[in-house]
């Protein structure tokens, strides 16, 4: 069917046009129960008439509108049934393009397309593969509802504003290799019977996977999240990069009253759950850090223990992944432990470290640096009580509160680092 006829048909009369389609697949019917068809898949995903009448078939029944430009008027071809395969690859669409309860038989092809305006497939039924690949959005496009019953891909696809798929069922695998999400992609409540591919996509905020149901792993290879958005009603969008996520930046958008949207940590969350789910180990810290920080700027008060316990767990291991930084943490509160040492001990009071730090190393006894370590590393450097008993005897009778407090302090300080340092080790070997 050539393109003149297909737009009649499509403004003039729709009845007409599914009447034509139905006709079509009921001829499909009465071949294959004669036996006189024959199909196979010379190329890729796309079937072809073997036999000469499944040839003649598809002949009538494929829709080619392969590199058309559709103008300025909204294009409404919503409702109808492509009996065989629709191949719009290349085509430009100008204004408003609707496919809403269309019903496509064949396979789909809408591979390099661009979309000027708003795009709507909702409550769409793709009965063989459906191809976006290369595809250009650059409007809204909606999927609600709709099912894809073979392999989707919507690779390397351009999504300039809203992507939604809200309710979608995808019987075969959907790959969205490479994708750019500009905005916001909602994929809440979507079934997947096989698996989803995320690698290498770029999304401005984080995918919304709330209630979706995955019976195979989701791949997340490096996705990558650029920013938390949260779009107002005066259409002022504010945003903030993930890896800047810190204590500061908590504060400086409670003086400025700006607000983050609550539901970034819950999508957080639920990607982390899937991530726990499919073994993927490596994401799962991932996102787990980045609901820890979207809860910081929503729920949490900057009087609570969640919001310093979290901000602690980010500086002190970067949520359990560093080894680094508990490490320097536990070397730096043995030494300032160290130094409170050997300053009460020489000159019983501690307002006398700055003398202690000029005379350092020297003014630091040997004992000074055992007791430390006895006191923050358990099981190791343990000291003997008898030891421990003339070490502290040298200390005056006035600073036993002090110097016990201090002692504490220090103690809690030191297991907390190891204890993040014996994580993160536990930690990049599950990585690997």
């Amino acid at each position: 069917m050539n393109l003149s006829e297909a737009k009649r048909s499509l403004i003039d009369d729709k009845a007409a046009w599914n009447e034509w389609a139905t006709h079509l697949l009921e001829r499909r019917a009465e071949l294959e129960n004669a036996g006189k068809w024959v199909s196979c898949y010379p190329r890729i995903y796309k079937e072809v008439g073997e036999s000469e009448a499944a040839r003649n078939w598809f002949k009538e029944a494929d829709v080619n509108f392969r590199g058309e430009s559709f103008g300025s008027e909204i294009c409404d071809f919503s409702g109808l049934i492509f009996p065989g395969n629709t191949d719009f690859s290349g085509a430009k669409f100008s204004s408003e393009i609707r496919f809403d309860s269309c019903k496509f038989h064949g396979n789909v092809d809408f591979s390099g397309c661009t979309f000027e305006k708003d795009a709507y497939f909702q409550v769409a039924e793709f009965c063989s593969f459906t191809f976006f690949s290369k595809a250009k959005f650059l409007s809204l496009v909606r999927f609600e509802r709709s099912v894809f019953r073979r392999d989707s891909f919507f690779t390397e696809v351009k999504f300039g504003d809203d992507a939604t798929y809200t309710g979608c069922h995808f019987q075969g695998t959907v790959f969205f290799f490479k994708s750019v999400f500009d905005v916001y992609v909602d994929l809440r409540a979507i079934k997947c019977d096989h698996g989803m591919s995320l690698q290498h996509v770029t999304t401005e905020t984080v995918p919304d996977l709330r209630q979706a149901n995955f019976s195979e792993p989701v791949d997340f290879d490096n996705i990558s999240i650029l920013k938390f958005v949260e779009r107002f009603s005066s259409g002022q969008l504010s945003e903030v990069s993930p890896k800047s996520f810190s204590l500061i930046d908590r504060l400086m958008m409670r003086v400025t009253k700006h607000a983050y949207s609550q539901n970034v940590s819950l999508r957080c969350r639920a990607l982390r759950n899937y991530c726990r789910l499919n073994g993927d180990f490596n994401n799962e810290i991932r996102f787990f850090g980045m609901e820890v920080k979207a809860r910081r700027f929503w729920f949490d008060s900057a009087l609570s223990f969640n919001f310093w316990a979290g901000a602690a767990f980010d500086v002190w291991s970067r949520f359990g992944v560093s080894v680094f930084r508990p490490t320097i943490a536990l070397l730096i509160f043995m030494l300032i432990y160290v130094l409170y040492l050997s300053t009460v001990r020489e000159y019983g009071s501690l307002s006398y470290i700055a003398s202690t730090l000029e005379k350092f190393p020297e003014s630091v006894a040997f004992d000074d640096v055992r007791f430390a370590l006895s006191n923050g590393v358990p099981l190791i450097f343990q000291s003997s009580p008898e030891a421990a008993k003339i070490y502290t005897s040298q200390f005056p009778l006035t600073l036993s509160h002090q110097f016990f407090a201090a002692s504490a302090i220090h103690k809690i300080l030191s297991y907390s680092s190891l204890f993040l340092l014996l994580l993160a080790i536990r930690n990049q070997f599950r990585l690997k």
